[in-house]
């Protein structure tokens, strides 16, 4: 993601939810423009729609080892397990 990108994604949202994937892979230049998104719904000293905010990683250490500000942000944090066989087969059908 990039600083753009996300600036685009964001408009797109239209205050519902941005949805981040792979958000251990963010720079920090552009996790960093999260910072007042996520605490005054600000871009450039302008005020945007409100949104909600989610994302996934698979490195959930590495943002806390990196970006300790940007994991304190998220007021709620899932861990979710992999699934069983015995769920995949309950999934399948």
């Amino acid at each position: 993601e990039s600083k753009i990108e996300l600036i685009y994604k964001l408009q797109l949202t239209k205050g519902g939810i941005l949805f981040l994937d792979e958000l251990h892979s963010m720079d920090r230049n552009t996790s960093e423009i999260l910072y007042p998104l996520m605490e005054d719904f600000k871009l450039n000293n302008q005020e945007i729609q409100q949104f909600t905010l989610a994302a996934a990683t698979t490195e959930l250490g590495e943002i806390i080892k990196t970006r300790k500000p940007l994991y304190d942000r998220f007021k709620i944090v899932l861990e979710l397990q992999y699934y069983t066989i015995e769920d995949l087969k309950l999934i399948k059908y």
